[in-house]
């Protein structure tokens, strides 16, 4: 090897090392730079919550010098000199103080719970300081301080009756720390606090009064809810009505909520061939209140028409109301065959589970194709018949078999081509029915339907 050789070997093997080298490097400062920054933000963090715990002590402190009549929020049950919600500066950080303040019916004196059983269901006060560098009640960014204040003496009636939201998912299981905002404009009360661990929220002696409890609830990834005035105010029955108090009594709200849901249409022809451009109108969801006279419709979370299937023959929704879903095809070159999975009472309907994020297949029957769409019913209660054997047949030789789907239908052809225009028979028959054969069916060339009925059998 010549001495040109042998230089030109040694810088090659220097650049790769320097080159492995700088790689490692890179990598170091790297890391290096993410445990500085996640350093960074702890110390950052530790320095806001004791910030926050700093704040919360002297908000309390501040409490424990009012006189027992005065410790209540300005437009809160009770009411007091406390403003429910303060901002302040401490060291160029911003706080945000929530204070919340309720009696407790304290089960120390065995009759808890209200008339009949107490009489005296302020039995002490509850405070709660929560603060947050985060204008948000329900922050995780924050701290909490909890402290009991007696009354001087034996306790006295403060008069009103208990009001007690339950706020509850839709297997009825109570949902914890939802924000809840409760107003009275008949009383100046305007309160917004956090249902405990059971979901619940308990005011002994909040203000009498019929209706006039206004109560808007929400926590993120949930369905908001809020409760609508009666009939006579409203243009349709409200499930949530606004709540009442009644004197000396223990008056229950719940309110049932749960999370949104998420769910794509997909929609295709009888071939399993998407299909786009489809306009269509959606109901659905929970259940607002029912339409007054006959029949009483429900009124749901969601109505919306004039939709359309994109290109690809999809529709996404997100973060929408839980609950059963209608569907109406606008599109009148198609006819809906069915929702995959759906609901077996109903072949446009649908459920969209709460937090759940599903596939639905909208299926279809183009009008335009020679076909045919049969449906099998009962004779006695035009109810329809799943699982029904549809044999179709004619002289040129098409004989093809199928069971009708939970909707009782049976859709011809299985694939392309279309069928041939002419003369059809039909034989159908079903566990429990008696049989019926050579039902008549003339296809054109257009989609036909042909409803045939089975008698059950004596």
């Amino acid at each position: 090897m010549s001495k040109t050789e042998i230089k030109k070997h040694a810088k090659g093997v220097t650049l790769i090392e320097a080159m492995v080298l700088l790689f490692i490097f890179s990598i170091i400062t790297m890391a290096f730079y993410s445990l500085l920054s996640v350093g960074t933000r702890y110390i950052v963090e530790v320095k806001d919550r004791l910030g926050a715990s700093a704040v919360a002590n002297e908000r309390m402190e501040i409490v424990r010098n009012l006189d027992y009549a005065d410790i209540g929020t300005t437009t809160g049950i009770p009411s007091g000199n406390i403003p429910e919600k303060e901002t302040v500066t401490e060291n160029s950080h911003r706080y945000y103080i929530f204070t919340f303040v309720q009696y407790v019916d304290d089960p120390f004196d065995s009759t808890a719970g209200g008339s009949p059983k107490d009489t005296i269901p302020n039995d002490y006060k509850r405070v709660r300081i929560k603060v947050a560098w985060e204008d948000d009640i329900d922050s995780a960014k924050s701290v909490s301080l909890i402290s009991t204040f007696p009354p001087k003496g034996i306790e006295t009636s403060a008069g009103g009756g208990v009001l007690s939201i339950n706020i509850l998912n839709s297997k009825g299981i109570g949902i914890p720390q939802a924000k809840v905002h409760i107003k009275n404009a008949y009383s100046g009360i305007d309160i917004t606090t956090l249902t405990d661990d059971t979901g619940n929220i308990m005011l002994p002696s909040a203000p009498v009064g019929t209706r006039r409890y206004v109560l808007e609830v929400s926590k993120d990834g949930y369905l908001p809810l809020a409760t609508m005035p009666p009939y006579n105010q409203t243009p349709y029955n409200p499930v949530d009505v606004h709540a009442s108090v009644v004197r000396n009594t223990v008056n229950t709200k719940a309110m049932v909520t749960d999370k949104l849901s998420s769910f794509a249409l997909h929609f295709k022809d009888a071939f399993g061939v998407s299909v786009p451009g489809v306009s269509f109108d959606m109901i659905g969801g929970r259940i607002l209140g029912n339409k007054v006279g006959i029949p009483s419709d429900p009124v749901y979370a969601y109505d919306e028409t004039g939709i359309s299937s994109g290109s690809d023959g999809e529709k996404s929704f997100s973060d929408i109301s839980y609950g059963t879903f209608y569907l109406t095809i606008g599109s009148p070159g198609y006819k809906l065959i069915k929702v995959d999975p759906g609901l077996s009472s109903r072949n446009s309907a649908f459920d969209a589970q709460p937090g759940t994020d599903s596939d639905f297949d909208v299926v279809l029957a183009d009008r335009s194709i020679a076909s045919a769409l049969i449906i099998v019913k009962n004779n006695k209660d035009s109810s329809l018949i799943p699982n029904a054997e549809v044999h179709l047949k004619n002289s040129s030789g098409y004989d093809v078999t199928l069971n009708t789907d939970a909707y009782g239908q049976a859709y011809f052809p299985t694939s392309m081509p279309a069928l041939v225009p002419g003369s059809y028979t039909a034989d159908v028959s079903a566990s429990g029915f008696n049989s019926a054969a050579g039902q008549s069916i003339t296809i054109n060339g257009s989609l036909v339907e042909k409803e045939i009925k089975l008698t059950p059998k004596s």
